[in-house]
């Protein structure tokens, strides 16, 4: 008997009619495919395409902004704006010559500029102009220099100059000075000290010894050395001469030589006796030499009439003689009425020789005398009486 196939329908890839449907199958499926392929790929080339969009705005201009305006903005508004902007902002100061102090000179890079996006953007603060700063405490002339170059002024030294306070190489004085407001790259000349000013050795010559020291030590020179010398015209301890000589100019502080008279005053010595006489000599540095008895005094007897040489001279001290003249003078006593004895002993106390004319005993009165009574005479003179 004839076999009849039957088609399955649960299973349509089987039996008679399976290869038809399969193929049918297959090409559903494969147009399925196609049209997922084209999907993605379209989706692929619109995400490149995007991709390669955006890279080139963010390297062409997406990623640069531009530098704001802020001249003249407190800093507090200049660093705000300027962040705002999507810049680094960055304060620093500078001096200005037109720009008040604390507002905002500009920015670096300039207003307008296109930077990229977050960096950084310097603010430029102002100063305002520079003052020329007061002397550092060492008055290093390199030190200041420096302080000048942060003010953006120039040092420029200028002659050195003398300075009775501020020692050789220092600062002395600016110009302009300090504390004044001055432009940028100014230029402000240094002065250095030389040192205290040289000074000139006065005349001292014929002032005396004390004042002549007096004199050059005020004047800022140091006596050194005191020569002596003799000279018999000159007061003693005057000043001969001075080495260096009167007019030279010295350095502060420097040695001077003074030569002055060593000479011995002779003092005035009348009137009194020897022994005093002989003392207040010795006290003067000089000796006592001759003593000559001098008729012609005034002066009562046995008291110094005069010295040679005379008070006042000036005497070598090599040679300290004196010699004194002792006056021999008397002032003949009033004898009359006297007794002979009395007389004979005012006479004899009054350096003279006494002597009676008669034979007039000690008891007997005196009547008579010679020479008078307040007669001058000389020590050892003879006054003779007459007794009754």
């Amino acid at each position: 008997p004839a076999v009849t196939a039957h088609r399955d329908d649960r299973y349509p890839d089987r039996g008679p009619d399976a290869a038809p449907h399969r193929r049918k199958a297959n090409a559903r499926e494969g147009r399925q495919r196609t049209r997922t392929g084209c999907a993605i790929w379209l989706i692929i080339a619109l995400v490149a395409t995007l991709g390669m969009g955006l890279g080139a705005w963010w390297l062409g201009s997406g990623r640069y902004g531009e530098v704001p305006s802020i001249t003249g903005m407190t800093e507090s508004q200049a660093l705000a704006t300027v962040g705002e902007a999507g810049f680094d902002a960055n304060p620093t100061r500078q001096y200005h010559d037109v720009v008040p102090e604390a507002q905002v000179i500009g920015t670096e890079p300039i207003a307008g500029t296109r930077a990229v996006k977050g960096g950084p953007v310097t603010v430029l603060v102002s100063l305002g102009r520079p003052t020329v700063p007061a002397f550092p405490a060492d008055r290093s002339a390199s030190r200041y220099t420096t302080m000048l170059d942060e003010r953006t002024l120039v040092a420029e030294t200028g002659d050195p100059v003398y300075s009775e306070t501020v020692p050789r190489g220092q600062l002395v004085m600016a110009e302009p000075a300090p504390g004044q407001v001055v432009n940028t790259g100014s230029t402000v000349v240094l002065r250095l000290s030389r040192g205290q000013a040289p000074v000139q050795v006065p005349d001292v010559v014929g002032l005396s010894l004390d004042d002549a020291r007096t004199l050059l030590e005020d004047t800022g020179l140091t006596v050194a050395e005191v020569q002596r010398e003799f000279d018999g015209d000159t007061a003693p301890d005057e000043v001969l001469a001075v080495t260096p000589e009167a007019g030279t100019g010295l350095a502060r502080g420097s040695d001077i030589t003074v030569t002055a008279n060593n000479g011995i005053e002779v003092p005035d010595v009348s009137g009194l006796s020897v022994d005093e006489a002989r003392e207040r000599l010795r006290d003067a540095g000089l000796t006592v030499g001759d003593v000559t008895d001098v008729s012609d005094s005034t002066r009562p007897n046995g008291r110094v009439d005069r010295t040679e040489p005379a008070s006042g001279d000036v005497v070598d001290p090599d040679d300290p003689r004196v010699e004194l003249k002792v006056s021999t003078r008397v002032d003949v006593p009033n004898l009359l009425g006297s007794t002979i004895s009395d007389a004979r002993r005012a006479a004899e106390e009054a350096g003279l020789e006494f002597e009676v004319s008669n034979d007039s005993s000690d008891s007997d009165r005196v009547i008579t005398q010679s020479p008078r009574p307040g007669a001058t005479a000389a020590r050892g003179d003879t006054v003779t009486v007459r007794g009754f």
